[in-house]
């Protein structure tokens, strides 16, 4: 290798231990260096330096594969080059397969012009071209590991398709994946490998370990003995190794080179030592920490192998526990991000994502189990860890064998929810709330205007036309942009929304592909497609294992791909057609003629009456900014495919505010209003561990936002979206602005302004149904199995319930009746004198009505308990007796708080 001027020229050449044939292919090294340094030399200036390498493992390229490439300009880097030629320092040229270390380098001339070292591999050209034949043709080649470390990385790439690779450029080009043993690396990335082949190359270690059952050589590690890992590490092969459980790990510089050089990104597995290692060689690196769940579940993966000793797993486990102390007390400041791996036995698909967030795409995850690290503590990450894995079991203990069908037949059974039209059919996607169900949603509506409207003196109320100007619809974008995408069944006639039909490629394990499966999106829709994959494996008449499936929605696959898929409402395939944006804006007319000029469309969300009143609030209403604008308000999207209840419908209504603020208060305001709807949330009864937050990552953020966040409920169907609290800047007020002609801004000491705004948007059919979800409980009294809803008693559709013990007896009903025509000057209350005292109880509790109260015969007769009732708990079933002022001021504290 020659250094001339500012250039590096050179040749490349392994050269094994073979007496025969060294000498001879040395000396030939060394003239094709010097002559490839004269091509470059001659046309620099400066001092030239030859380098050879003395010894075998600093070449890694194959036995007799001599060429002649030019190596690229040093510029490709930063820094001095001349500093990478020192003794101690690893040489690594971009674009060539050449390393050599201190012990590999021989300086053999140097002179201050490069025509000089020209002249002299002039003279060697002829006997070293001899010398090269005679080792070509006498040398028999010895294997050694050095050669597999080059050759397993060519192999690598060739596997992968040139065209596959085109796609985005990764943020990260070497990312390092770590985490205590059993924590599902492996799986996290072979799952990654599968959906993103293309996006990423994958650095195979080298260690001294057994393969386990199903691990392939040359893919999971590259399998060696003791000898063969030394003679690498004498060699400096590795970037890094570290020693685990009696095993050498390394990882080589040329396979991280060969990994990372086109616009892929080098993907590591690596212990936490070894992780630290490379990041001190390797500043650039990008680090992942994945933690699991909690200590249990990573002993259940452990033993969920069963290919270790007791004592090898006990020794895992007390490693694991060191590596997480290890890493919270001395090396998380160089980490970048962590990801908790799951919630149960299994590693969890969303890992997957979370890291390909990390390397491919701008902005955290959406995940909240992923975050930078700034923010981290390890009493932070204990807690986050332990929250997930507690949240897994609050799930399990909230719903027990509870389903959506069970919530869905109570609803109707008791009154809360009907299917609209029912006697005609029903109305796919509009529900009609019974006598119940529409007293809870105005308890919902009231709490909410109650805290955000009535309590505040920040904030205003408004209440805006449900009918709205196609002008005002362009403005906002919705008529250009307010679509799904869709797919319609040529057999069934039915449509979809294209991104929630999940699909993907059933591969066996010769690679050929036996059809496709698909589910539509919910939270068992990957166990669904695992079932159908399963049952077209057998149906082949194969019993090896499939590859894992690479789920996409119908928009992320090719168009061509799309026949193949089976249709969610025939099964059959060859039935869908390509995706098409829908508009999803309920359109009408206005006036006695329809044309194009009475147009008209039902909002979308309440939002925009909002921003077009903005002139009229803050002229009339004398508020001063920060202050905001509230209303709660019909809204029609005209969905696709409505689902899941009424959590999604083409009819719902909206509780939105519009908060008007400065420029730079938007951070601070955001983080309030988020605490603002999460304290709601808790007084509305629902239950804190199914609540959870999901951050927008930048590229799913409106161009005009700055940040959004969403508050999250795990209902029985699956964690979605509750409510969304975003920060909107000044874009809304700006279009109407631009497309009315009129200015839309805010004067203050003669300073005018656009105001920015913060928007909390919370559904109220969400929220009852969330309300709903958190309240549903089966339990059992006495032996007896009974369903009762446990609302908190401030939104409770009915907060008593009178029960005169009997009714024919005339004193004891005046006196039930007396009594509930007090309370029903306070509260909603309501008279059940039918049935057993026992039933009666059980039609309260599951209609959620939290306190029942009895009027016996102890209450009408002459006695010390006279004048007094048995109130009954709903949740714990006790029974106190009370008189009526007790009674009276009981029910205030419980209902009203006060």
């Amino acid at each position: 290798m020659v250094y001339g001027g500012s250039q590096f020229y050179g040749t490349q050449a392994n050269v094994h231990a073979n007496a025969r044939s060294s000498m001879p292919t040395y000396m030939a090294l060394i003239t094709i260096g010097f002559c490839a340094g004269a091509l470059g030399s001659m046309y620099s200036s400066g001092p030239s330096s030859l380098w050879v390498a003395t010894s075998a493992p600093a070449l890694q390229t194959p036995t007799s594969s001599i060429a002649m490439p030019v190596m690229r300009s040093p510029a490709h880097h930063s820094g001095a080059w001349h500093s990478h030629v020192q003794p101690g320092q690893p040489i690594v040229v971009t674009g060539s397969t050449l390393q050599a270390t201190r012990n590999s380098l021989t300086h053999v001339a140097s002179t201050d012009n490069g025509t000089s070292l020209s002249a002299l591999a002039a003279l060697l050209m002829v006997p070293a071209t001899l010398a090269m034949w005679w080792s070509r043709t006498r040398a028999s080649p010895a294997y050694s590991p050095l050669h597999e470390v080059h050759m397993a990385s060519v192999e690598a790439r060739q596997d992968v398709d040139v065209e596959t690779r085109v796609g985005p450029t990764p943020k990260h080009s070497v990312v390092v994946v770590t985490g205590p043993s059993g924590v599902g690396k492996n799986y996290v990335l072979r799952t990654l490998s599968d959906r993103y082949g293309g996006r990423y190359s994958f650095s195979v270690s080298h260690t001294t370990r057994k393969p386990r059952p199903g691990e392939l050589d040359g893919t999971d590690y590259h399998f060696v003995s003791h000898e063969e890992f030394q003679e690498l590490a004498q060699a400096d092969a590795f970037v890094e190794q570290t020693h685990f459980c009696g095993n050498n790990y390394g990882t080589s510089f040329m396979a991280i080179e060969r990994a990372s050089q086109d616009s892929t990104c080098c993907l590591l597995d690596l212990d936490l030592q070894g992780a630290v290692n490379l990041k001190q060689r390797l500043p650039e690196a990008f680090l992942i920490y994945i933690a699991p769940p909690s200590m249990k579940v990573l002993e259940q993966r452990l033993r969920g192998r069963e290919s270790e000793t007791e004592e090898q797993i006990e020794a895992r486990l007390e490693r694991a526990k060191e590596d997480m102390r290890l890493f919270h007390t001395q090396h998380k400041a160089l980490f970048d991000a962590v990801i908790v791996n799951g919630t149960d036995e299994e590693p969890s698909v969303s890992a997957v994502e979370d890291l390909h967030t990390l390397v491919y795409r701008q902005g955290m995850p959406a995940s909240r189990n992923a975050f930078l690290p700034q923010d981290w503590s390890a009493e932070s990450f204990i807690a986050m860890a332990a929250a997930t894995a507690e949240k897994s079991d609050a799930v399990k203990e909230a719903y027990g064998k509870m389903t959506m069908d069970d919530l869905v037949s109570l609803c109707k059974r008791r009154g809360f929810v009907f299917q609209s039209g029912d006697i005609y059919g029903g109305n796919a996607g509009f529900y009609d709330y019974g006598p119940l169900g529409a007293e809870l949603k105005r308890e919902l509506k009231a709490a909410w205007w109650r805290t955000f409207v009535q309590q505040r003196d920040d904030m205003v109320g408004l209440d805006s036309a449900i009918i709205g100007l196609p002008r005002m619809w362009e403005a906002s974008g919705h008529v250009g942009g307010f679509s799904d995408p869709m797919v319609d069944c040529k057999e069934s006639k039915q449509r979809f929304r294209a991104d929630q039909i999940l699909c993907a490629p059933v591969i066996d394990a010769t690679g050929k592909e036996l059809g496709w499966v698909m589910a539509m999106d919910d939270a068992t829709a990957e166990e669904k497609m695992k079932k159908a994959a399963g049952q077209l494996l057998k149906k082949a008449g194969g019993e090896k294992p499939f590859e894992p499936l690479n789920i996409r929605d119908l928009t992320e696959i090719p168009e061509e791909d799309i026949a193949k898929v089976p249709s969610p409402a025939t099964g059959n395939v060859n039935t869908l057609t390509p995706p098409r944006d829908f508009n999803l804006m309920f359109q009408t007319n206005v006036g006695p003629v329809v044309a194009d000029s009475s147009v008209a469309y039902l909002r979308p969300e309440t939002a925009q009456g909002i921003f077009t009143n903005f002139k009229n609030v803050v002229d009339t209403s004398r508020v001063k900014v920060p202050f905001g604008i509230a209303q709660i308000g019909k809204a029609f999207r005209n969905e696709i495919t409505p689902r899941n209840f009424i959590f999604r419908s083409r009819e719902f209504e909206q509780m939105e505010i519009e908060y008007f603020i400065r420029e730079d208060d938007w951070k601070e305001c955001h983080q309030q209003w988020l605490d603002h709807m999460r304290e709601f949330l808790l007084h509305c009864g629902l239950r804190p561990e199914l609540i959870g937050t999901e951050v927008h990552a930048d590229e799913k953020l409106a161009h005009y936002a700055r940040a959004c966040t969403d508050l999250t409920f795990t209902f029985p169907f699956g964690e979605q979206e509750l409510l969304g609290v975003a920060a909107r800047g000044a874009y809304d007020l700006g279009q109407h602005a631009e497309f009315s002609g009129k200015k839309l801004e805010y004067t203050e000491q003669k300073e005018k302004f656009v105001p920015h705004v913060i928007e909390p948007s919370l559904g109220v059919d969400r929220l009852f149904l969330a309300v709903m979800a958190s309240a549903y409980c089966e339990d059992e009294v006495d032996g007896e199995k009974r369903t009762v809803l446990k609302f908190a008693p401030s939104i409770a559709p009915i907060k008593c319930l009178v029960l005169p013990l009997v009714k024919n007896k005339e004193p004891i009903m005046n006196a039930a009746t007396a009594l509930y025509k007090k309370l029903q000057q306070r509260w909603n209350v309501t008279f059940d004198q039918t049935g057993a005292i026992g039933r009666r109880y059980r039609r309260g509790d599951e209609a959620g009505v939290p306190f029942c109260i009895t009027i016996d015969f102890e209450s009408i007769e002459e006695g010390p308990l006279q004048g007094t009732y048995t109130i009954r708990d709903r949740d714990t079933c006790e029974q106190q007796r009370m008189t009526e002022e007790q009674l009276m001021a009981y029910l205030t504290e419980k209902i009203n708080g006060y």
